[in-house]
């Protein structure tokens, strides 16, 4: 999707982590833009970290949860979750592994509300309130149009959202 790496080109990052990552569609357009980086995947689904593994030159992807990543902290630069939010069932554990091992940015593609609830099936929360109270920072939000992603429903629902961290913006963690 080019509304990813367009918010890509926001960061400085030598390294990417996508969450959720199935078999690396993601990962594979970002191999291409940047030839250079660390880039790492994570799935539950071991099918599809397989054939990642096979088909995306240079990426180690893990078989593993967003609730669990096997990574030190602040080992990634960046972290990408892609439409997968919506279905993880610890989100708080998520979003917790995600700040503990994110460096300088989060960028998360998903459902919004301003209070959590389901629409359409899915769960839709408020990603700047939820970062912001772990010390991330929302820096930029981008509605989701006809050109970025063709569903209706995402259109409605769907924000991408920027992070970064406290240390980075000059901003205080409360």
């Amino acid at each position: 999707r080019a509304l990813i790496l367009n918010a890509l080109e926001r960061f400085e990052f030598n390294s990417l982590l996508e969450v959720g990552c199935n078999a690396g569609p993601n990962l594979m357009r970002i191999r291409e833009k940047y030839p250079k980086i660390n880039l790492f995947g994570a799935d539950v689904n071991y099918d599809a970290v397989q054939r990642a593994q096979k088909e995306i030159d240079r990426a180690i992807v893990h078989c593993s949860s967003v609730e669990s990543l096997p990574f030190e902290k602040k080992e990634v630069d960046v972290i990408l979750a892609d439409a997968v939010l919506m279905y993880v069932q610890n989100f708080d554990a998520a979003l917790d592994e995600m700040c503990r091992v994110a460096k300088k940015g989060i960028i998360i593609l998903d459902w919004f509300a301003e209070e959590e609830c389901i629409k359409d099936f899915h769960h839709a929360r408020n990603y700047p309130k939820l970062l912001e109270s772990r010390g991330w920072f929302n820096f930029e939000t981008i509605s989701l149009t006809e050109e970025s992603w063709p569903s209706e429903k995402w259109q409605r629902n769907g924000k991408l959202f920027m992070f970064r961290p406290a240390l980075l913006t000059g901003e205080k963690s409360s």
